[in-house]
């Protein structure tokens, strides 16, 4: 019998290194790498770039019908690596997504995915390390939050992950992703 593959989301707020360690974590356990910036960016900045949403990703336009093909693209090509057994480390804020289980097993349900296992692992979030981060990357994706820091940082709350999923909380700071690869077991 075959083990059920595994969904690794790593979730949590911009530039908590969510994508370094969704490269190193899909390297280490041998997994398919989907990074949801990576997957839409193309799309999202020539929609950006042609006047589709004026205020950025914080815009009403951006966060009603982009933001949710993002997530769709994101988790359909998760889901067609599942599908066939391929374990998937999938990188995304998630931050809605994962306040509500009872939410995410309605919108997964659409994936068409048998069984598998889902780790979610939390960024834990320091608004200066993340401030830091954002600024050095200067990506064109964060240019309202650059531009409009202090807003972006009184946005920027604590909240608690749904207790009913199975998460891990990770500090790149204080551990390294080859202890964290060990406490997934």
């Amino acid at each position: 019998m075959s083990k059920k593959p595994t969904l690794y989301l790593i979730a949590g707020y911009a530039g908590t290194g969510k994508s370094t360690l969704g490269r190193k974590l899909a390297k280490r356990l041998n997994c398919v790498l989907i990074d949801k910036d990576t997957a839409s960016e193309l799309f999202v900045d020539y929609i950006q770039e042609q006047g589709g949403f004026e205020k950025g990703r914080e815009s009403e336009e951006y966060v009603w019908n982009i933001k949710p093909l993002e997530y769709r693209t994101m988790f359909k090509l998760a889901a067609q690596n599942l599908a066939i057994g391929n374990s998937v480390v999938a990188v995304a804020p998630a931050i809605d997504i994962l306040q509500s289980h009872e939410y995410w097993k309605k919108y997964s349900r659409f994936w068409g995915v048998g069984e598998y296992e889902l780790k979610v692992i939390w960024m834990k979030h320091d608004l200066i390390r993340e401030r830091r981060n954002i600024f050095e990357r200067n990506s064109p994706r964060d240019a309202n939050k650059i531009k409009n820091w202090d807003a972006y940082a009184e946005g920027v709350k604590e909240w608690r992950i749904d207790p009913k999923f199975r998460f891990f909380e990770y500090d790149y700071m204080k551990e390294k992703a080859k202890s964290l690869v060990k406490r997934l077991g």
